[in-house]
C-alpha cells in the first residue's frame, strides 16, 4: 500500500506498507516524514515507526497527492511504477531507479489521479478538468 502524507509545516512524504501488514505508525505528531518536530512535545515518539521511502520539502510543493501503480500499456517505460504528484508541483514516478520527475504539465492545482479499467491513468486538476496521462 502506498501512501502520500500531507505534511504540517515544512516536509511531504510518501510510505510503502507491505502487503498484508498492518499497526505501522507513520510517526506524526512526533515526526513529519524523516524530520523531527515538535507540534506536540506531550506524545513521545514512536519507537516503531516507518520511515518514508521519499520526501521533498514545502519548497517544491505543499502538499502530496498520493498516485496509483501504472498498470496500462500506452507508456511500457513506465510500468509498475508508483506515479504521484504535488498539488503545485511536479509529476514523479517512483520505480527500482527511484523516483523521476515526468516531463508533464498539468496547469493549476492537481488535486487527484485515477485509474480507469485499462489500468490508464488519470490526472484531475482544479482549473483544467480531467486528462490521460500518455506518452509523450
Amino acid at each position: 500500500m502506498w501512501i502520500g502524507d500531507v505534511g504540517e509545516s515544512n516536509w511531504e512524504a510518501v510510505y510503502k506498507i507491505p502487503a498484508g501488514q498492518k499497526g505501522y505508525n507513520l510517526g506524526w505528531p512526533a515526526y513529519e516524514g524523516s524530520h523531527e518536530a515538535s507540534f506536540n512535545d506531550d506524545v513521545p515518539p514512536p519507537p516503531n515507526r516507518v520511515m518514508p521511502v521519499y520526501e521533498h520539502p514545502h519548497t517544491v510543493g505543499p502538499a502530496v497527492i498520493g498516485g496509483h501503480v501504472y498498470r496500462g500499456n500506452a507508456i511500457p517505460g513506465l510500468r509498475g511504477a508508483y506515479v504521484f504528484m504535488d498539488m503545485t508541483g511536479p509529476i514523479w514516478a517512483m520505480g527500482a531507479d527511484g523516483v523521476v520527475e515526468l516531463d508533464l504539465e498539468a496547469g493549476g492545482v492537481q488535486t487527484s489521479s485515477g485509474e480507469d479499467p485499462d489500468g490508464e491513468l488519470w490526472l484531475i486538476t482544479q482549473q483544467n478538468g480531467v486528462f490521460e496521462l500518455g506518452p509523450a
